[in-house]
């Protein structure tokens, strides 16, 4: 199931962000199912906890700029919906949630 950016599946990957983060765990892009994206997930979540990053950090990156190459930190403007953008306090709330 898409969601209206685009972004798909339990995850919420983004059609790109998918491509670049399987081919880097896999070696190659996998099909986007919900057992690779699992999979997909938590071998780059443990990545990203073996590198020392905090939950806090994981959550910027994951919401912000998994595929990217921008801080989160330092997004700017706003998004195709005319939103403006706020990495930091949507990751909040997700951790928020997580932690419920």
């Amino acid at each position: 199931m898409y969601g209206e950016s685009g972004e798909f599946g339990t995850h919420q990957f983004m059609p790109e962000t998918w491509k670049i983060i399987s081919k880097e765990i896999e070696g190659e892009v996998i099909p986007q199912t919900p057992v690779n994206e699992e999979y997909v997930a938590t071998m780059k979540i443990q990545q990203l906890l073996d590198e020392g990053k905090s939950e806090r950090e994981i959550a910027l990156i994951w919401n912000g700029s998994l595929g990217g190459t921008e801080n989160p930190l330092e997004k700017k403007g706003k998004n195709r919906r005319g939103v403006k953008y706020d990495t930091v306090a949507y990751s909040q709330k997700v951790l928020e949630v997580y932690n419920q």
